[in-house]
Formats: structure tokens, sequence, C-alpha cells
């Protein structure tokens, strides 16, 4: 992979438990890897209606660096999008670098 495609800067969101006040646990999401360079391309986008409210479903995908740590459940934060990750995969089987197909959540 050339550098030069990773033109992004993209956050790697983990989940960890919290718990609430009343003893309850809740997700929330820590940075486990900031500034990592990456090529975010939109693959598909569509805007529908639902409630009479204008919705906005997308699809991404992510090229990053290999990393053996990412793992499916985390997310992916782009500028002021956030991005749940629905597939990892690995190209040219090389482990040189990693595609991860994302939805984005609205």
């Amino acid at each position: 992979m050339r550098a030069g495609s990773l033109r992004h800067r993209i956050s790697l969101l983990a989940p960890t438990k919290a718990t609430g006040t009343y003893g309850g646990a809740t997700d929330t999401w820590n940075v486990a890897v900031s500034a990592l360079a990456a090529n975010v391309r939109d693959t598909v986008g569509t805007n529908y209606y639902q409630a009479d409210q204008e919705k906005n479903k997308g699809s991404s995908e992510v090229r990053i660096r290999w990393r053996s740590d990412v793992k499916r459940t985390w997310r992916v934060l782009f500028g002021l999008r956030t991005l749940e990750i629905i597939h990892i995969a690995d190209p040219d089987g090389r482990q040189s670098d990693m595609i991860l197909f994302c939805k984005e959540i609205t």
C-alpha cells in the first residue's frame, strides 16, 4: 500500500463497560488509537423517510495498515462521523493492510 493513498486521519474507539448512577451497566467508547492514517471511501448512500423525518444511511470502506488489535466490536471516528465496523477483511492475505467495512451511525 502506498503511503500517499492514506490521506485521512481517523480514531478507533473501543467499547468499555461503565457503571451508571443507578448501578446499571452502560457502554462507553474510549479512544484506543488516535491519528491513524487511513483512506475512507463512501461506497453506498441513501436517503429515506421514516416517521416524517429524512434519514441518511451510508456505507463506507476504511483502509488502514494491518493491525492485529482491531476488533469488529470497535468503531471508527472520522471527523464528525461515527462508523460501526461490520466486517474486517485482509484483501491480499499477507497482513499488509486491512479494510474495515462500516456503516454510519446516525
